[in-house]
């Protein structure tokens, strides 16, 4: 459970679930269960595939992660990521054939980036990025998009998710650079990276006041919260004489702010009749 951090892959689901909302798609409601089930599904395989592929880095940035603190064998950590991402892809594929192409392009992107990519900067972290995002975006494979909130907040959390990664490789830059690992922190340094992270993160949010304007009560309320928390973190921040420190510090608020906009979202959502019979 703690490789496949649950925490995130219930959140994978609820993004699903805010998606299809937004973006107006209330029936089948099998289908939208089922695609919420394979994103967290498929969320829960990218986080242990990468922990098996990742265990030098983890021994040297994250010791008390399940597979270097001996909790879990390598082996057995292998064989669910393969289980959890074939079980993502038929759930997806009861929900349509669309959802199941898709899953299996989901699968193979999360591979290539642990396999490949990660260790490109910029190009890895906009993959976890589109990633990440994916349980928003999803339903653009199956219906017509005019919302003008849903396409707001798709891209917000793609280029604030891609932000948020950036910012992230400044707490590992040690151990990556021990490692040899390329990352931006590693080729830039620690403090370009937080900066560029950061700006990264305030262009997502101003995607979501582009589209605003459509924007109900709740979602408006918690996109100004969350833009005066990153806002007053950004500034201590650039001030911060710690790199890794700051990165920490931004990567929490930013992960506090995902959750406060789904709240918003859910707010306004509910108001307006979502999941009633």
């Amino acid at each position: 459970m703690r490789l496949a951090r649950p925490a995130d892959n219930i959140f994978a689901a609820l993004g699903t679930l805010i998606g299809a909302g937004l973006a107006g798609v209330a029936s089948p409601a099998r289908v939208v269960l089922v695609v919420a089930l394979s994103n967290a599904l498929l969320s829960a395989a990218s986080m242990v595939f990468n922990d098996w592929h990742d265990v030098a880095e983890d021994a040297v940035n994250r010791p008390d992660r399940p597979i270097p603190s001996g909790a879990v064998r390598r082996p057995s950590a292998l064989i669910a990521s393969i289980l959890l991402f074939g079980a993502g892809i038929v759930a997806a594929t009861v929900g349509g054939s669309a959802f199941g192409l898709a899953a299996a392009g989901i699968a193979t992107a999360s591979i290539v980036y642990t396999w490949r990519l990660k260790s490109v900067p910029l190009v890895g972290n906009g993959t976890v990025g589109l990633l990440s995002a994916y349980p928003l975006w999803c339903w653009m494979l199956v219906t017509r998009v005019d919302g003008l909130v849903y396409v707001g907040a798709a891209a917000a959390f793609f280029v604030g998710g891609t932000g948020r990664e950036v910012v992230r490789t400044a707490a590992d830059a040690a151990g990556d650079a021990a490692l040899g690992i390329r990352t931006v922190a590693t080729r830039y340094g620690g403090t370009r990276a937080v900066h560029a992270g950061l700006g990264l993160i305030l262009a997502g949010l101003l995607c979501a006041w582009l589209s605003s304007a459509a924007a109900g009560f709740g979602y408006f309320t918690a996109l100004a919260l969350t833009t005066a928390a990153m806002l007053v973190t950004g500034i201590a921040s650039v001030g911060s004489a710690s790199a890794p420190h700051a990165s920490r510090r931004i990567t929490r608020v930013a992960r506090a702010m995902t959750a406060v906009l789904a709240g918003g979202a859910v707010w306004d959502l509910m108001a307006s009749g979502w999941l009633r019979p």
